[in-house]
């Protein structure tokens, strides 16, 4: 008789329920030893978007202010920011680039501060500008920001 239990063993094919339960342990605790590294894997990603997009849209702006004053322009081709007064100026953006009106609709909050060359003259100027988000944050309370200088001769 118990030769036809270890032979009936030997022959049948598959896991043992204790087989089973053990290989659902390993599996179970080797995910959680890796969950902290999905959630911070997804966070760089989403900085590291954010930050690219902020990059995107200060270049766009720059190229904006240097197309616009080399066709001396008394307003910027694309996002229509007054050449000829100097100052400074904050613009909302939302995720697409596109201007709206406050910040409680925008993703990026950009501080323009635009020197002209002489004042009322469409020469070459000295811009700085900064992204910040998310827009409604409080000032010092933002997730990141980014920055860029242009301008001189053109």
């Amino acid at each position: 008789m118990r030769s036809e239990i270890h032979r009936a063993r030997k022959n049948r094919k598959g896991f043992t329920l204790m087989e089973v339960v053990i290989a659902i342990g390993v599996i179970t605790m080797a995910l959680v030893a890796i969950m902290p590294a999905i959630g911070v894997g997804s966070r760089t990603v989403s900085v590291s978007t954010d930050r690219a997009r902020a990059l995107e849209l200060l270049e766009n702006i720059h190229v904006d202010l240097q197309t616009s004053l080399a066709m001396k322009r008394e307003r910027s081709l694309i996002y229509e920011i007054d050449l000829r007064s100097a100052g400074e100026r904050e613009i909302f953006f939302n995720n697409n680039a596109e201007i709206v009106p406050n910040a409680k609709n925008a993703r990026y909050r950009v501080r323009m501060v635009y020197r002209t060359a002489q004042p009322e003259a469409l020469e070459p100027a000295h811009w700085h500008l900064s992204a910040r988000w998310p827009a409604a944050a409080p000032a010092g309370k933002e997730a990141a920001s980014v920055e860029w200088t242009g301008g001189g001769e053109l």
